[in-house]
């Protein structure tokens, strides 16, 4: 848990796509940072969970983008993440550092 909420453990698959409206304005993230961060996953794994929220039946992203296209890309299959049951409950990441 962190700050009473549970980290659960999503298969990548299971997650749907971001919503715009949360996703960085810099859709081109700069590369030196998205390599340093993918390196940092690689060889740590993740120290942050992403953030989903709950639309439907589907998760979406509300923070995390870059590390759940890195997880893609580096075939891992299960990641932490924090369940909010609607996109206006959701809380940044920086909030819920481990």
């Amino acid at each position: 848990m962190i700050d009473g909420l549970e980290i659960f453990c999503v298969k990548v698959e299971e997650i749907s796509e971001v919503d715009h409206a949360y996703q960085n304005t810099e859709i081109d993230y700069q590369q030196k940072c998205y390599t340093q961060l993918r390196e940092k996953i690689a060889r740590r794994g993740f120290t942050l969970p992403i953030v989903l929220y709950r639309e439907g039946k589907e998760l979406r992203i509300c923070d995390g983008w870059h590390r759940w296209k890195i997880a893609k890309a580096l075939n891992i299959h299960e990641i932490p993440c924090v369940i909010f049951n609607s996109r206006t409950e959701c809380k940044p990441t920086p909030s819920l550092r481990w």
